[in-house]
């Protein structure tokens, strides 16, 4: 007998975020989004304390998950 792999025989075991899904915060699984991230009040304050501009670091991050999504960013960790 083979075995499906957790992330498809259980949704919750997916790498998708969990905003279709009810919040388990409990749950290890259940990350927040990076909007969710900035846009938390604490995050906020850290980002006034070290003079970043939240705009700016949201722009780098998306950059940054796009290359790394990308086909050739595959190939480059492959070798």
């Amino acid at each position: 007998m083979t075995q499906e792999p957790a992330s498809q025989s259980n949704p919750r075991f997916s790498r998708v975020s969990c905003a279709e899904f009810e919040r388990n915060w409990q749950d290890p699984m259940c990350e927040p989004t990076l909007d969710e991230i900035l846009a938390d009040p604490i995050v906020r304050l850290v980002f006034d304390r070290d003079h970043l501009d939240a705009l700016e670091v949201e722009r780098f991050l998306k950059a940054v998950s796009r290359r790394l999504a990308s086909p050739s960013a595959v190939r480059m960790s492959a070798a």
